[in-house]
């Protein structure tokens, strides 16, 4: 997978050869961490600065994270001494074989991932030697398993890294002729880079994690939809072998939400995949968009083999689902769409729902091709397409707010403007619906400067009747932000209603700095200085970089609802939602969690010191004297 914007070139930056302060030294180091290089890169330049004061020691360090291991050295280490390091830390290397490759990275093939990568022999030498430390290392002799704070062993010392949670991150080993402990000066600085070590380490897993659940339904585990768009896209621009997209619905899946509830239609959406899965090869991808719905790339994908996987989906649901009692039958419509010169990722995934529509409405239960015959698009959704042109001249476009809550005094502290569309003899239609097609004809636009206009102008309604100001957050798309003059769109909507700039928040999503970075960089800059500040939303499901956290001038992070949705479950959520809450605070930035349903979750997040939160624990979407009144009667009780 490509990150949003350009990384710059890795790799450890010239270390002088003659003595550094450990100040430099870790000022190095914390460059290669935010330019995000390899682990394997930065381990060895942690190796090297712990043992750069003496040529004659070797130094080692070990780590395993998941499937992920990492062996970096100062020097080629024999048999002996893999063994010696290996042996002092046995629950890391159940299973690996001692093989020639003494410094490598290595993680087991993942045909979909984009990360799988051979491992990399990478051999560091030591330095020059540095001047002698005043403060000589005392030899002495000690014991062998208990590495915690760092012993002295016959082989030299060896010290176990841990998290803050008490988990052993890595090993730090430092071979000499005999036993030994680092004293004085040199003691310090080995416990420095121990240190800066562990805060790499740490700063590697939550990345991964963090790509892990962008790229992840959090409800099956399946691929998400965006990661199958980006891998259809590629292949279908670098590789000439055919595939084929279907699109699986579930039939009346809904009357079984109804009647189960939601947490048991999650468990048979789990089921499903499952029995989905077990169908598919391993160059096969399947992957949830959400909903009832699934979707599987197929590589190769013939017509042939795109309709015997057809068949053999709706075969897997022939047999019903047995769930806390409840035999539940589903079946399913699918819709295929087989490339051909010219498909892109888009084209082809629009065929597939044009044949799903077809297949439900001829009557569900069944698979059906794309066939050029059939209507481009489904005649509701160019219906739907027709009415919102013309929806906000005829006023049937509303802003619902969603309240936000202090997750530490249970106050309001401001609220999300959320688009509804309410059509006349319709009914209210949630944004759901609708961002797609606005999105898609570029109408997301027109209707974002309506939506900003219309909570400017909200606020200002609210201040003169209560003289309290109520922070907005106003949701803007990428292409609003690429549209020239947007900012200027930004400066008039707070001219004309008068509403203080500071009580509006602008949220963005990641895709903002997909292409040109620089110019989206430049556009917040311009945004910011017109006194808004601005959210980053749905944040941990994209490529988030550090470094560009640090320079973008973002007031709040909006921590993804997926994550919170996971605290519920035996995930790795809250440490995932801890780190994020401990980075926003590292850089001056307020947390905010999204998709808060229960009480539990609300009473973890505010143990990890989570600044904010909404949900439907709290309130759904309120129309906007609703809304007052929700905010009147709350922060009175608080």
């Amino acid at each position: 997978m490509t990150p949003l914007v350009d990384s710059p070139p890795c790799g450890p930056r010239p270390i002088p050869d003659q003595a550094l302060d450990l100040e430099v030294a870790i000022g190095l180091i914390l460059d290669m961490i935010s330019r995000q290089c390899e682990p394997t890169e930065v381990l060895r330049a942690l190796c090297e600065q712990v043992g750069r004061n003496d040529q004659e020691r070797q130094v080692a360090m070990f780590t395993l994270e998941g499937d992920l291991w990492t062996l970096a050295a100062t020097g080629d280490l024999n048999r002996q001494s893999r063994e010696t390091l290996f042996g002092l830390m046995p629950e890391y290397v159940s299973g690996l074989l001692l093989g020639d490759n003494p410094t490598a990275s290595h993680r087991p093939s993942d045909p979909h991932s984009g990360f799988a990568e051979a491992g990399q022999t990478a051999v560091l030498q030591s330095g020059p030697d540095e001047a002698q430390e005043s403060e000589q290392d005392e030899l002495e002799p000690g014991p062998t398993l208990d590495v915690r704070d760092g012993v002295a062993f016959e082989d030299g010392w060896a010290r176990h890294l841990y998290s803050g949670i008490g988990e052993i991150l890595a090993l730090l080993v430092c071979f000499a002729p005999g036993p030994f402990v680092p004293r004085g000066r040199r003691a310090l600085r080995i416990d420095a880079i121990c240190r800066l070590t562990i805060v790499a380490i740490e700063q590697w897993n939550l990345r991964e994690e963090l790509n892990w659940q962008g790229n992840h339904d959090s409800i099956t585990g399946l691929y998400t939809q965006a990661f199958l768009e980006r891998t259809l896209g590629a292949h279908l621009q670098h590789v000439s072998s055919p595939v084929a997209i279907l699109h699986v619905n579930l039939d009346r899946f809904r009357l079984v939400n109804d009647v189960l509830g939601r947490a048991l239609g999650n468990r048979i959406l789990r089921f499903i995949g499952q029995r989905f899965s077990s169908c598919t090869h391993q160059a096969d991808l399947i992957a949830r968009p959400g909903g009832d719905e699934f979707a599987l790339l197929l590589n190769p994908g013939t017509a042939e083999h795109a309709s015997a996987m057809a068949t053999h989906l709706l075969h897997s649901l022939t047999s019903p689902l047995s769930v806390d009692g409840h035999q539940v039958f589903i079946s399913a419509s699918i819709g295929i769409a087989c490339s051909h010169p010219g498909s892109t990722a888009h084209s082809l995934q629009r065929e597939a729902y044009v044949a799903l529509y077809h297949a439900k409405k001829d009557g569900k239960a069944r698979a059906l091709h794309f066939d050029p015959s059939m209507a481009a698009t489904p005649p509701e959704r160019l219906e739907m397409e027709k009415c919102l042109r013309s929806a906000i001249a005829r006023n049937e476009m509303l802003l619902y707010y969603q309240p936000q809550i202090d997750l530490a005094t249970g106050r309001v502290a401001g609220a999300e403007a959320l688009l509804r569309w309410n059509p006349s003899g319709v009914g209210i239609i949630s944004p759901g619906a609708i961002i797609p097609i606005l999105e898609e004809t570029g109408l997301i636009v027109d209707f974002g400067r309506w939506a900003l206009r219309e909570a400017c102008a909200q606020g200002k309604r609210w201040l003169d009747e209560t003289g309290i100001p109520v922070r907005i957050g106003a949701n803007v798309s990428a292409l609003q932000v690429r549209h020239p003059g947007y900012v200027a769109e930004v400066e008039r909507a707070l001219a004309d209603s008068g509403y203080p700039a500071e009580y509006i928040e602008l949220e963005l999503t990641e895709s903002v700095f997909v292409g040109d970075y620089g110019r989206a960089r430049d556009t917040l800059l311009k945004l910011r200085a017109l006194g808004v500040t601005l959210a980053l939303d749905d944040f941990g499901t994209g490529r988030s970089s550090l470094s560009y956290l640090q320079e973008l001038p973002f007031h709040r992070l909006k921590i993804d609802q997926s994550f919170v949705r996971g605290l519920s479950g035996p995930t790795r959520c809250p440490s995932v939602i801890e780190n994020i809450v401990n980075m926003a605070k590292s850089l001056d930035m307020l947390s905010i969690a999204e998709g808060i349903d229960d009480e539990n979750q609300a009473e973890v997040l505010r143990s990890m010191s989570c600044d904010e939160g909404q949900g439907y624990l709290y309130s759904v979407p309120l129309p906007p004297d609703e809304f007052l009144r929700y905010r009147e009667s709350v922060n009175a009780q608080a």
